[in-house]
């Protein structure tokens, strides 16, 4: 085999090990169920086996999830509706090195933040979303089509609007008074 092609390989592996969770985290929020969620994540890696790193430099990761949106909302136009799917136990997304105390606590926090979220409209869930997986305003812009100043403003909204949750806010006074 050549170089280029193990270089190549390891790019697309590294890339699958790096953001196969939080994109699968990600299309679960498109997708009917979590079969369908891995679908869309193995399109997109799909996807990236015809690019080559270098038109993908330092553009990854915004590249992977606007693959994903894109994706889902073409088979949502198909089907004529998209659905969002209920929060996705914990389990199946948590880390393996957390101690059974500390995958308890994360999966409740996270359960109460993912309540939280399903209030809020929309638009702020998805901004919010991409920023909480290390996108920045820029790199959200180019994955919705909205403008930069635009996406600061929604994550500031979004934030804002869960910090005044009551379960937020209680936790937030629980973690605070322990």
């Amino acid at each position: 085999m050549e170089p280029a092609n193990d270089a190549r390989r390891r790019w697309v592996m590294e890339a699958i090990q790096q953001y196969e969770s939080p994109l699968l985290r990600y299309a679960l929020r498109f997708a009917a169920d979590e079969h369908a969620a891995r679908d869309l994540v193995q399109f997109v890696f799909l996807k990236l086996c015809d690019q080559s790193p270098a038109e993908l430099d330092g553009r990854l990761q915004p590249w992977l999830f606007a693959v994903c949106r894109n994706r889902a909302r073409e088979l949502g136009r198909k089907e004529r509706r998209m659905e969002t799917l209920a929060p996705v136990a914990e389990a199946n997304c948590a880390s393996h090195d957390l101690s059974p105390y500390e995958a308890v606590e994360q999966h409740e926090t996270q359960a109460c933040l993912d309540e939280a979220m399903h209030t809020l409209p929309e638009d702020l869930q998805e901004v919010l979303d991409l920023w909480s997986h290390g996108l920045c305003y820029r790199e959200i812009s180019d994955i919705v089509g909205r403008d930069a100043g635009h996406i600061r403003v929604q994550v500031h909204r979004a934030i804002q609007k869960l910090r005044h949750h009551p379960k937020v806010k209680a936790m937030i006074n629980d973690t605070v008074t322990t």
